[in-house]
């Protein structure tokens, strides 16, 4: 059985993208959202929610509100790399989903999503997590008592 160690984002840029609240997608409640609202048929803006310091990840997970179908884009942030894709596509609503990072586990700083969504409608996203990984060593890097590191 999978283990999991879900840590929340500690800061996003909700309030500068035109989200409401996006504080709330990162404090563990899923009865608090953060949301954006839909003037036109078309992808919002992104939220991006940040990890001081970085962190290993290998899945994200999110929980997000409406009352039908919808379309999120993720991308997760690796600095010297740019913006990785994650996921493009459907999702099921009022329940947490889990998206796996393509290649496996990557040391990241950020996330962003955002959502294709009709006009004049609101998307409520309630909580968004990272998979924090224990960091290991990298090839080469050392480890305590000197020894070097084999991952």
């Amino acid at each position: 059985m999978a283990t999991y160690n879900w840590v929340s984002p500690t800061s996003d840029n909700g309030q500068q993208a035109g989200w409401q609240n996006g504080s709330n997608a990162r404090d563990n409640n899923t009865a608090s959202s953060a949301s954006y609202c839909y003037e036109i048929s078309d992808y919002g803006a992104f939220i991006e929610f940040e990890y001081a310091g970085g962190l290993l990840c290998d899945k994200i997970r999110f929980y997000a509100a409406q009352d039908y179908g919808s379309t999120i884009d993720i991308d997760v942030y690796r600095p010297g790399s740019g913006w990785l894709p994650v996921y493009d596509g459907s999702f099921a609503w009022d329940v947490f989903t889990v998206k796996t990072i393509p290649g496996g586990a990557k040391f990241i700083t950020k996330a962003r999503v955002r959502f294709w969504e009709e006009g004049g409608a609101t998307v409520y996203l309630k909580e968004f997590y990272f998979n924090k990984l224990k960091n290991r060593p990298l090839v080469g890097q050392s480890l305590a008592g000197g020894r070097r590191g084999l991952v």
